[in-house]
């Protein structure tokens, strides 16, 4: 708490608390999830993304902004190998085919359930 006196630390607690009781993305794919696949499948999304966020918060318990900084050269290299993913996920988008605006009496089922925990995990982190 050297950093910080009682009241700034107070806000800002009470800020990222609001944050996160907020529906936001996560909520969204949870909620998808649950409606097209059932209840296991958004209980086991919502677990993904609580284990993909505890990955965040362990990295930066550990330090590695710090070591980032102190170390040019890798944190170029970060910055390219996340330029890369970008740019692969930009590619899978474009070339990935759209949803047909048609509503067919096929299309009007919802998808299969899906039987697989580990793929909604997965979907969640």
């Amino acid at each position: 708490m050297n950093l910080f006196n009682q009241s700034e630390f107070l806000a800002l607690a009470l800020v990222h608390f609001f944050i996160v009781v907020s529906p936001g993305p996560d909520f969204a794919v949870t909620l998808r999830q649950s409606i097209y696949h059932g209840r296991k499948a958004g209980l086991m999304t919502a677990l993904g993304i609580g284990a993909g966020i505890s990955v965040h918060v362990v990295y930066t318990l550990a330090g590695v902004t710090a070591l980032m900084q102190a170390t040019p050269w890798l944190m170029d290299t970060a910055k390219y190998i996340g330029a890369a993913y970008l740019i692969w996920l930009g590619i899978q988008f474009l070339r990935s085919k759209g949803a047909s605006a048609a509503i067919t009496p096929e299309s009007s089922d919802p998808p299969p359930r899906h039987k697989q925990p580990e793929r909604h995990f997965g979907w969640g982190f």
